[in-house]
């Protein structure tokens, strides 16, 4: 299966946010609609979005060709000879097979993919039991189920600024995916990049939503985009009131559910609140 094909993957109705009450900027996202970009430097897994380019699988055509069209780019209007002689000269002087000079491409394609790209992550799972400990302080937090199709409308309103795209299925892999520099500048390998984790992830069930150009920025979405809230079930009653309460002040009717631990095995159950 090809990469388009792995992205064509079509999302759930409803995708989840785990979030902890405690940190303000989380509480944003209730309380303000508040979503936020991060840069994939801010991540906890030190491989996620660090997949390496692959100057190994160049072959000597492709960096002939590579030579050849900086030299084209430097000397417009050259004849075929002058060319050729100018791409020679780039390719004596290129670290195409050269260890220190990879290492400093390797660290400036780095640079770009850290401030230039902004991911928000969501989730196909509202039940599991390591996320809510993890991301929303150990079952004491809230999880928001947004309404993808709503999410996808925002992204429309918002495309022409550069804000949002619609959300991408993260790919589980054993291993890096291969991404020669010749593609290093493909927006489909862009998203490779960006959508690869190891497989000891797939638990999550990630989906992303991607910001292009910009990165560590706060977005406003409208009240639409809200489906669900979910309350931990180890949430304390003054968070519950007032998680209750920013609910309530939508514009719509938002779905609440209290989580509850299952008596005679590991997971949750959901209660519907009448709020």
């Amino acid at each position: 299966m090809n990469l388009r094909e792995k992205l064509s993957k079509k999302p759930p109705p409803i995708l989840y946010k785990y979030r902890c009450w405690t940190d303000e900027k989380h509480k944003r996202l209730l309380t303000c609609n508040e979503i936020f970009f991060s840069s994939p430097s801010r991540f906890n897994d030190p491989f996620d979005c660090r997949i390496p380019i692959r100057y190994d699988l160049m072959s000597n055509q492709q960096i002939w060709r590579r030579c050849l069209e900086r030299a084209q780019e430097d000397r417009p209007g050259a004849s075929p000879e002058e060319l050729a002689s100018a791409a020679r000269k780039i390719q004596a002087q290129s670290g195409f097979r050269n260890p220190p000079a990879i290492k400093l491409s390797q660290e400036a394609w780095q640079d770009i993919i850290f401030t230039q790209f902004g991911v928000f992550s969501l989730s196909e799972d509202r039940g599991n039991i390591l996320m809510w400990s993890h991301y929303a302080d150990c079952h004491r937090g809230f999880c928001v189920g947004f309404d993808v199709e709503e999410l996808a409308t925002e992204g429309g309103r918002l495309k022409d600024c550069g804000i949002l795209t619609h959300a991408h299925p993260v790919i589980y892999a054993e291993g890096y995916p291969a991404i020669p520099p010749d593609d290093s500048s493909n927006h489909d390998d862009v998203k490779e990049m960006l959508l690869t984790k190891s497989k000891q992830w797939e638990y999550e069930r990630e989906w992303r939503v991607l910001l292009f150009e910009q990165t560590n920025r706060a977005v406003t979405l409208r009240d639409s985009v809200f489906a669900e809230v979910i309350l931990g079930c180890s949430m304390p009653e003054d968070y519950r009131k007032e998680i209750i309460e920013a609910a309530r002040s939508k514009s719509h009717a938002i779905r609440m559910y209290q989580a509850k631990r299952k008596e005679k095995e590991f997971g949750l159950d959901f209660e519907r609140l009448n709020v």
